[in-house]
């Protein structure tokens, strides 16, 4: 099977052309499956896997890993078809001549000068000339006659009677490194890893680096943006910002919700209707619940003529989605967070509701409440025309089919998953009532109450006490229903409606009070009523003295014996040592009585 990345993976490691990596290996060669995409320009998903021979890593020693790491190169420069391993340096151990075979590569000698040694990696001179007119360093000097010859190690090419690496004579295979941007080194030459792009553990080849991680450029960048960071290796910067779902890019770069972009809720506005995004993430105008569904041009003014509220209990198992946390600590794709993803929830219950109901014209989820399996949706649903008796029919059984791998769960087709023991307890459906809380706090606001007539979209929301009417406006067109537009009355402004020595504070819908500077509130039990007298004046410390605390408290310094906040507790530690004490005085004064009667007695016997 295919893995992540596009790399071929199986447990097996027997018959099938891939690659088996185990431990802490499989992040080298993954990085290494990526470079040859990139740098040699080959598809990983089109290698032909099943032609090349089976590469199988186990644990190793760290004083074999850089005979691992060649082996690996080679094969993944045999199985790209481009390029060769033997041009490379660091990753082969020839001493001179290097050459690609079936199994990996192999060390040969220049000529018959030379013989290849036991370690099968250098060679020795066995022959008896030397060079006089050139040096060969990187390499060696081969005398045939008069004729003097470098012969270079690999990744060398002779210049001016020495060797020099292929870097310098612009001798490097094409895409090998970053824009073919390199560097010599003492040991030979390195890609210019830039950008995007970080110096490998081979120290000669490039990796690309992950510029989404936390501190890196593309997270900053987009974290600045609101966006997401999603590493992207084909783009000149290694990331794309990406914004959320339900936001889109605006001018100057930043995501933002779309209803949010000046201009596009003024435009549904003006049509009574409401900013929202639809399923392709572009701007839509919808009317409210209990309207008519919007069509372009026309104003949302009209009462839904079947307008019903449908409960269902949605598996939220089956619409988790993973998103990434608004706080600027988690901008990168690899920090994911769980949530239930409410518009696939949307889009499933509109095909299934119009698959149950050809009459249905419009579906629109208020809102859903999680509980731990499933998710309590309340829905609006519209219809050409509909009785409550048909839309019953999902509470059946057999209208949510069973499913086999999830017992507790059924479909209702094409996709909507149901959490299936608790069907006949949450679904419900019935009529919708303009003063449904859901319905009424959208239509008219908190500020107001809602009257409504039974089983008719005729309905009133007046304004709350604390509030005052400020206009009233007529939702449909034919006038009857109305609602007030409320404004908040400031009741400290028309005089105190509060206590003695208190302070008024308007807030919405009402007013509190608050005792002056320098006073408490009098009767603890009834803050509201009672008013404020001043701190310490009467006392409250029953047993104690007061001193001021603050602008309104006190605290009561508690005579001995006494606590609490007022010095009205007894200290029954204190009681008990002096009902002690007192004993003990007492047997003590009898004791010396009896004594001083004793004493006199005997003083008068004598």
């Amino acid at each position: 099977m295919r893995g992540a990345d596009g790399l071929m993976s199986d447990n097996s490691g027997a018959q099938c052309g891939f690659i088996v990596v185990h431990d802490q290996h499989h992040d080298w060669l993954v990085s290494v499956l990526k470079a040859v995409h990139i740098y040699l320009n080959v598809d990983i998903k089109k290698l032909n896997w099943e032609n090349e021979k089976i590469l199988e890593i186990v644990k190793i020693s760290r004083r074999e890993w850089r005979k691992e790491l060649i082996s690996q190169a080679i094969l993944l420069t045999r199985i790209t078809h481009s390029g060769d391993v033997c041009v490379f340096p660091s990753l082969n151990e020839c001493d001179q001549s290097c050459t690609l075979t079936e199994d990996g590569y192999a060390c040969t000698c220049y000529d018959d000068q030379f013989v290849l040694n036991k370690d099968n990696t250098t060679c020795e001179y066995i022959g008896n000339t030397t060079c006089v007119n050139k040096t060969c360093a990187n390499g060696i000097c081969l005398k045939t006659g008069e004729t003097e010859t470098c012969i270079c190690r690999p990744g060398y090419e002779e210049l001016e009677g020495n060797c020099v690496d292929l870097c310098s004579v612009g001798h490097l295979p094409e895409g090998f490194c970053p824009d073919n941007k390199c560097e010599s080194t003492d040991s030979g030459f390195r890609c210019k890893c830039e950008g995007k792009y970080a110096l490998s553990d081979d120290e000669v080849t490039c990796t690309v680096r992950r510029m989404c991680k936390e501190g890196e450029v593309g997270w900053t960048t987009c974290s600045q943006r609101n966006a997401l960071c999603v590493d992207d290796w084909t783009t000149l910067e290694g990331f794309t910002c990406k914004c959320m779902e339900g936001q889109i890019a605006a001018g100057n770069g930043l995501c933002r919700n779309v209803c949010s972009i000046e201009g596009n809720q003024k435009a549904c506005a003006v049509l009574g209707a409401e900013c929202d995004m639809d399923e392709n993430g572009d701007k839509t105008c919808n009317c409210p619940p209990l309207f008519q569904p919007f069509i372009n041009g026309t104003v949302c003014n009209k009462p839904a003529p079947f307008s019903y509220l449908l409960t269902l209990p949605v598996s939220t198992a089956s619409y988790r989605r993973e998103e990434t946390a608004m706080g600027r600590s988690k901008r990168s794709a690899d920090l994911m967070s769980v949530e239930t993803d409410v518009t696939a929830i949307q889009k499933d219950v509109r095909k299934a509701l119009e698959k149950l109901f050809p009459e249905l014209i419009h579906s629109n989820i208020l809102n859903c409440n999680e509980n731990k399996d499933y998710a309590t949706c309340k829905i609006e649903v519209q219809f050409i025309s509909i009785t409550e008796e048909n839309l019953k029919r999902l509470k059946l059984p057999d209208i949510c089919r069973a499913s086999s791998d999830m017992p507790s769960e059924c479909l209702i087709p094409p996709s909507l998953v149901l959490r299936k023991e608790v069907i006949n307890t949450v679904v419900s459906v019935q009529r919708t009532d303009p003063c449904d809380e859901d319905i009424k706090e959208n239509l008219c606001g908190s500020e107001t109450y809602c009257i409504s007539l039974p089983y008719t979209s005729i309905f009133e929301c007046k304004c709350s006490d604390g509030f005052t009417t400020r206009a009233i406006r007529y939702p449909f067109e034919d006038g009857v229903s109305y609602i007030e537009s409320c404004k908040d009355i400031d009741e400290c402004a028309t005089g105190n409606p509060c206590q003695e020595n208190m302070e008024c504070h308007n807030i919405l819908g009402g007013y509190m009070c608050s005792c002056k500077s320098g006073y408490r509130i009098k009767d603890p039990s009834r803050p509201k009523t009672s008013g404020c007298v001043a701190i310490c004046n009467p006392n409250p410390c029953v047993h104690g003295d007061c001193s001021a605390l603050g602008d309104n408290d006190f605290e009561c310094r508690c005579s001995a014996g006494y606590n609490g906040k007022f010095c009205d507790l007894q200290d029954e530690n204190f009681k008990r040592a002096k009902t002690n004490t007192i004993i003990v005085g007492a047997v003590l004064g009898g004791i010396l009585l009896i004594v001083i009667i004793i004493s006199f007695a005997i003083i008068s016997r004598y």
